[in-house]
């Protein structure tokens, strides 16, 4: 539902998303499920933390940066000087996205 309300907005558009670290068997198919229908979005860019979403991306094959952990995020958000952009922002709590909150 995020994602397809984040699809309605107008104008630039940016995806974090963190790995889902609580789906057992169904991990590598929902991060890929979900990743195929975030690079659907028209005008997004995606950033992807954690190695599920890494490699979803990479087997996919679509254009994402991929950091390691929210400190490598961080260090890529605050290089990236983000304005009038819609963010979606949206992981497992495991994740730490919320140390990402001050760099937007």
């Amino acid at each position: 539902v995020a994602l397809a309300n984040i699809a309605t907005k107008e104008g630039a558009k940016l995806l974090i998303l963190g790995d889902m670290l609580e789906l057992g068997q169904w991990s590598e198919a929902e991060h890929c499920r979900i990743l195929k229908l975030a690079a659907d979005i028209v005008g997004v860019d995606i950033v992807l933390v954690g190695e599920n979403f890494r490699k979803a991306a990479h087997s996919l094959a679509i254009d994402a940066i991929c950091c390691k952990d929210s400190t490598e995020a961080i260090d890529y958000l605050t290089q990236s000087h983000i304005s009038n952009t819609t963010i979606l922002l949206k992981g497992s709590r495991g994740i730490a996205l919320e140390k990402l909150i001050d760099c937007l």
